[in-house]
């Protein structure tokens, strides 16, 4: 009976909740996340990806990932992306890891 009276239970929460928003959607953090993932693209990037944090995370919406194939690569995909967005009018807060080259945030 407790298990019928849980199932119940989760049915409601769940029809209560906000569907998720789709993706791509009109946002401004969207249409950002979107342009970096095109601009690690060009630097032919691989394994792009772009999660949607949107309820969460309190520190970010999105959070953009993506491998190359070797530290100058990397160095490279980062210095396109960060240039790309000074350009079009966005200022990263930081850049960090681009000494070794192993890994880099963007922030």
């Amino acid at each position: 009976m407790s298990e019928a009276k849980d199932r119940n239970e989760e049915s409601r929460e769940a029809a209560a909740a906000p569907p998720p928003p789709a993706i791509p959607d009109a946002s401004p953090g969207w249409a950002l996340a979107e342009r970096g993932a095109w601009h690690l693209l060009e630097k032919n990037a691989h394994d792009v990806v772009v999660l949607d944090l949107r309820g969460h995370s309190d520190v970010c919406d999105f959070f953009l990932l993506a491998s190359g194939e070797s530290d100058v690569q990397v160095r490279a995909a980062a210095r396109h992306l960060h240039d790309e967005l000074l350009a079009a009018g966005h200022k990263p807060k930081s850049l960090e890891g681009t000494q070794e080259g192993r890994w880099v945030l963007v922030d």
